[in-house]
């Protein structure tokens, strides 16, 4: 069930009105929708796709916290959700295993966790260090992983903890700047690196999953403030925020196309599943003249499709179910 309040443009304003820290962070400039939503669980015997939606908790003073939700859709694009899991604290990134949805839980610092079926919330599962504000989290079969991005753009940290949350290991790759996303395979963990400024350019970082050879600059990139990145078995991918595209490069890092998919609308959160790539454009959260939408296209770069799951408010984070 979905409800809509509508507040006068001046107390909305007052409300929703944020400052603008980095690309996970750019607020919804006077919206006047804010969500009250109850789960709605997707529907079973289907893959799905998930997306974290921070824009109805996105306020400075916090008088409506814990009305962020986890959306989802089946893997066709039918049975959209706004609330597959609610009651979250400000979600950035999302991750999804056979057993749970995790989340980067930025306000709180911490990584959130649930049950598929949007039972057993945990919005503080694994307490991260304060002001590490994380936004980016990826899951392998031993270790969940997040980015420390900082709060006012100062982190400079990839964690990791235990899938059962034991072992937290706040700093357990450092030396990036301002990380926003994480992925990984089978050998590498990588990372978006927003960089010190919208003009020095984001990288894409990359260390080996027992943190050793770390590179922070592991992909040059063109990208302006990225936020989102992900990995098959041919390319690395990111999310061109400020830059609105979904730029990739080869797994050595070279061979660079940093618009391979042009005309998203402020992209954040990349992922690549079977013979696609989605992205969530992000709407109200960062840009409020913008639509929100899971963007898809084939993994040629070709059927590019904007808008293939609307209705959410924003988007920042984007998961598929594993095989």
């Amino acid at each position: 069930m979905r409800n809509r309040l509508r507040l006068p443009r001046t107390v909305a304003t007052a409300v929703l009105s944020l400052l603008a820290l980095a690309a996970c962070a750019f607020p919804p400039d006077g919206s006047s929708s804010i969500r009250f939503t109850t789960p709605l669980p997707l529907q079973a015997g289907h893959r799905h796709i998930y997306w974290a939606d921070p824009t109805a908790d996105w306020t400075p003073s916090d008088p409506i916290a814990g009305t962020a939700t986890i959306g989802g859709a089946n893997l066709d694009g039918t049975g959209m959700t706004t609330s597959a899991v609610t009651g979250l604290e400000s979600p950035c990134g999302v991750a999804v295993n056979g057993t749970h949805l995790l989340w980067a839980n930025r306000r709180q610092d911490a990584i959130g966790r649930a049950n598929l079926d949007g039972s057993g919330l945990d919005n503080l599962f694994i307490r991260t260090p304060s002001g590490s504000y994380p936004c980016g989290v990826a899951i392998d079969d031993s270790y969940v992983y997040w980015a420390n991005h900082g709060y006012g753009k100062r982190g400079t940290t990839i964690g990791r903890a235990k899938l059962d949350g034991s072992s937290v290991e706040a700093g357990f790759v450092g030396g990036a700047v301002n990380p926003c996303g994480v992925a990984v395979d089978d050998v590498y963990l990588y990372w978006a690196n927003e960089g010190a400024s919208p003009a020095s350019g984001g990288t894409i970082g990359r260390a080996r999953l027992d943190g050793s050879d770390a590179d922070v600059d592991f992909v040059q990139t063109d990208a302006v403030l990225p936020c989102g990145v992900a990995v098959d078995g041919s390319h690395v991918y990111w999310a061109n925020t400020a830059g609105g595209a979904i730029g990739r490069a080869g797994l050595d890092g070279s061979a660079v196309e940093n618009r391979f998919i042009d005309g998203a609308r402020w992209p954040c959160g990349v992922m690549v599943e079977g013979e696609f790539i989605y992205w969530g454009n992000a709407g109200e959260y960062l840009d409020p003249s913008g639509r929100a939408g899971v963007g898809r296209a084939r993994l040629d770069g070709t059927n590019v499709d904007q808008d293939w799951v609307t209705g959410m408010l924003g988007i920042c984070g984007v998961a598929v179910d594993p095989d």
